[in-house]
């Protein structure tokens, strides 16, 4: 919702305290997907794809949909409890949480990515984090509470499931492996059936 009115993010899902509490607890989930305007959606869409690749590929799809998600709302409730009476919105908390992540696998999986790629990632992460600590501190419905929950929120994801590349790419393989294997035993009961009906 780009420059609404107030009562229009609320009917979008922005976050506000007074009806969060009062039941409205899936607001906590549809609030980082609210933006108030184009140049924050720009941003957070920036910093995401900046950051976004990186981490997917680090923690794969399901563990970066969850940090992502946890995040988010993480950021949100801490929003809420720092300011019950601001309309809070936007992603940028899950970005946070997002790099949030991403340090902690890097602090827990050193050399595994490669200087190169993390010079150009401290460059877009400098830039996002000056600009949200910025529109924080000087627009209402943008917390840095918010951003500071997502960012924590985040870190302790990572830390729980950080694992080297190699590893995970071995998981990978595993998986496909043990898929493979009761994809051919059924196929195979399935053929033993078929043989064992046409003999009687």
């Amino acid at each position: 919702v780009l420059g609404a009115r107030p009562e229009d993010y609320l009917r979008f899902g922005a976050g506000f305290a007074p009806l969060t509490t009062d039941g409205q607890w899936w607001r906590l989930v549809t609030a980082p997907y609210v933006h108030a305007g184009v140049l924050n959606l720009a941003v957070n869409l920036w910093a995401l794809w900046h950051a976004g690749h990186i981490t997917e590929r680090a923690f794969g799809n399901g563990w970066f949909a969850a940090i992502y998600l946890f995040a988010g709302t993480a950021g949100e409730c801490a929003g809420l409890l720092w300011n019950p009476q601001g309309i809070s919105m936007g992603a940028t908390g899950a970005v946070f949480g997002v790099y949030g992540a991403l340090l902690a696998y890097l602090a827990l999986q050193r050399g595994a990515i490669s200087g190169a790629v993390l010079e150009g990632l401290r460059v877009s992460a400098a830039v996002f984090v000056t600009y949200a600590l910025f529109y924080g501190f000087t627009r209402s419905g943008v917390g840095n509470a918010a951003h500071a929950g997502g960012l924590c929120a985040g870190c302790v994801m990572g830390l729980i499931a950080a694992r080297p590349l190699d590893a995970r790419r071995q998981m990978s393989r595993n998986g496909r492996r043990a898929m493979l294997a009761a994809l051919l035993a059924g196929v195979d009961r399935k053929s033993t059936r078929l043989n064992s009906s046409h003999r009687t």
